[in-house]
């Protein structure tokens, strides 16, 4: 029930109270001066007493309001037509008295009752207005003469003067407490609607929170998932030259950029460090280009001895240029990352872009080329330890070469040793033969 229908409700019920104790003296009157019509007057009275304890009992009060605004009037209507006798004008008091009735419609009804407020009045109206054409019912054999003196009809006049006051009363303070109760409402309205607001506040904090949660989810989720494809990369082949390529490819591709390389540092023994361009790809195209530069030369050379990473959204003209089918364009962004393996730079990637580089991408790169340098790491020491055993396996070559010279030359001395002691025996032999004969000479 809304509160201007609890008005109405609260009016109506004082209202009751205030009928009974008008109807009561009536009552009297009406035993001592018409006996025969005390029985309406005492209907009035237990109507409105109804109606009184139905509300204080908390029963629905609608249908009591209807039968006091119905057969009220009606009964008063019927009080006046039995007062009068055939031939009696209408008892201007009474009539006066009734015509107040009418106003109570407005006091016992909400105007969210509005039908119901109508109905009412059209039917008070309609009582105050049968006893201007009807003849009056009243016996003969009682006399109405008090009714129509001057006492009587100023009597009457007081009531319907008590009873408009009455309606005009509980209209004010219906109106008042309408009023006081709006009031409390459109506070209790603004402080719920602060509460809201507050609530509101805290649920789009709240939205904001998760939706940021889940940005930095979805973020997280899209660097697992780009780490996940490049480590498998690395674990799929063992040859640097391929993986180097398919790892610039691909990393490209999920960065969305335009264009990107892989320097590798050389560090072999004997000779200058320098950093030379090893794979290259713009537009998911491998590029075929030669490049070295010394440490501290260019942006490359600043990343590789300061061990850092170099992030610009302000390219100089002459430094970079991204290419395609269409021509040059000057970057917008460009990113260098040093891939570190036990904090010693290995190798760089360096990427073009015709946007800007978001945090968690950069992270990507980062965390990516980790795994990058320590395979480059490990495919270094792979070649080293290759080219050891290669160098290894040609000096045993070259030992079991000379080996066999030596063999050789040894089986070659010694036959020309044997050939030179059946010489010097043949020798030897030749000798006492000669000696023999001229021994023999000699003795002949």
């Amino acid at each position: 029930m809304d509160i201007e229908s609890k008005a109405s409700l609260k009016v109506a019920n004082l209202w009751a109270f205030l009928g009974m104790l008008i109807t009561a003296p009536f009552i009297v009157v009406t035993y001592k001066l018409y006996p025969p019509i005390m029985g309406i007057t005492i209907g009035i009275f237990v109507v409105m007493a109804l109606h009184y304890l139905i509300v204080a009992f908390g029963a629905d009060s609608k249908y009591s309001r209807i039968i006091m605004g119905t057969v009220n009037p009606w009964l008063i209507f019927s009080y006046h037509m039995l007062l009068r006798h055939a031939g009696d004008g209408i008892v201007p008091g009474l009539s006066l008295a009734q015509g107040s009735m009418t106003i109570m419609p407005w006091v016992l009804y909400s105007t969210n009752e509005r039908k119901l407020q109508l109905t009412m009045i059209a039917n008070s109206f309609l009582t105050l207005c049968l006893p201007l054409f009807l003849d009056g019912w009243g016996s003969d054999e009682f006399s109405n003469k008090e009714f129509y003196s001057q006492d009587m009809t100023v009597a009457l006049f007081a009531v319907a003067g008590m009873i408009l006051f009455i309606c005009y009363i509980l209209s004010t303070s219906s109106y008042s407490s309408l009023q006081k109760q709006n009031a409390k409402l459109w506070k209790d309205m603004e402080t719920k609607q602060q509460d809201i607001q507050s609530q509101s506040a805290d649920l789009k904090s709240y939205v904001a929170k998760v939706e940021k949660q889940q940005a930095e989810n979805e973020k997280r989720q899209w660097v697992m998932q780009g780490l996940s494809e490049l480590n498998n990369i690395l674990r799929g082949e063992s040859d640097w030259d391929i993986v180097k390529d398919r790892f610039l490819s691909h990393l490209i591709s999920y960065l969305k950029v335009n264009q990107g390389a892989v320097y590798v540092v050389s560090d072999e023994e004997g000779e200058d460090v320098y950093i030379e361009l090893s794979t290259c790809y713009a537009y998911s195209r491998k590029k075929h280009i030669e490049h070295k530069l010394d440490p501290g030369e260019g942006l490359l050379g600043q990343a590789y001895l300061e061990n850092d990473t170099v992030y610009r959204t302000e390219i100089p003209e002459d430094y970079i240029r991204v290419t395609s089918g269409l021509g040059e364009a000057l970057p917008t962004s460009l990113l260098i990352v040093p891939l570190r393996h036990n904090e010693e730079v290995l190798a760089l990637v360096e990427l073009a872009s015709f946007r800007e580089f978001a945090e968690h991408e950069i992270n990507l790169v980062k965390e990516s080329g980790e795994g990058l340098a320590s395979f480059l790491s490990t495919s270094k020491v792979t070649r080293k330890m290759r080219n050891l055993v290669s160098n290894a396996e040609k000096s045993s070559e070259q030992m079991r070469e000379q080996e066999h010279m030596m063999r050789q030359n040894m089986e070659e001395i010694m036959n020309a040793q044997e050939e030179y002691s059946r010489t010097i025996q043949e020798k030897d032999e030749e000798l006492k033969t000669l000696r023999a004969r001229i021994l023999e000479l000699e003795t002949s």
